[in-house]
């Protein structure tokens, strides 16, 4: 079974998230509650997750210190968040986030289970980029993997 660690601090959501893609995809979500159990999980368990569903704020790390730790562990993440501005925009894109979605409703909710599923099936989708720049095709390259 495919595993997605979910780093938030809202016991409540994990659940709600976890009921939805275990019944429509089969997915498993490991939950991870603080900064500290995230580093744990990712130091001893890394393969076992083809991705991180995370919030910006743990008790631990209040300003989005969590995507520095995605990122040396090289995972895909999308961003689970109740704020949205401009700052938090670029943060996302300058740690090169999937995406991130506003913790509004039930849309939403269907929204991140339907992108997890679409990243699940990404590895046997492939892409021919097309281009006269070489550095032009490697940055698309990178950025669609």
């Amino acid at each position: 079974m495919k595993k997605v660690l979910m780093i938030e601090d809202s016991l409540s959501l994990y659940q709600i998230i976890n009921k939805e893609m275990d019944e429509k995809l089969g997915v498993q979500l490991t939950h991870a509650g603080s900064f500290k159990q995230a580093e744990e999980l990712l130091s001893s368990k890394r393969d076992e997750f083809f991705l991180c569903l995370t919030g910006l704020s743990l008790p631990d790390a209040e300003n989005g210190e969590i995507l520095d730790l995605i990122r040396e562990y090289q995972m895909p993440v999308i961003v689970f968040t109740g704020n949205f501005s401009e700052a938090v925009r670029e943060i996302c894109w300058d740690k090169m986030v999937i995406d991130y979605v506003l913790k509004e409703g039930p849309y939403n909710l269907q929204y991140i289970v339907n992108l997890v599923d679409r990243i699940n099936k990404n590895p046997g989708i492939k892409v021919l980029v097309v281009d006269d720049s070489e550095t032009v095709r490697a940055v698309i390259a990178r950025t669609l993997e």
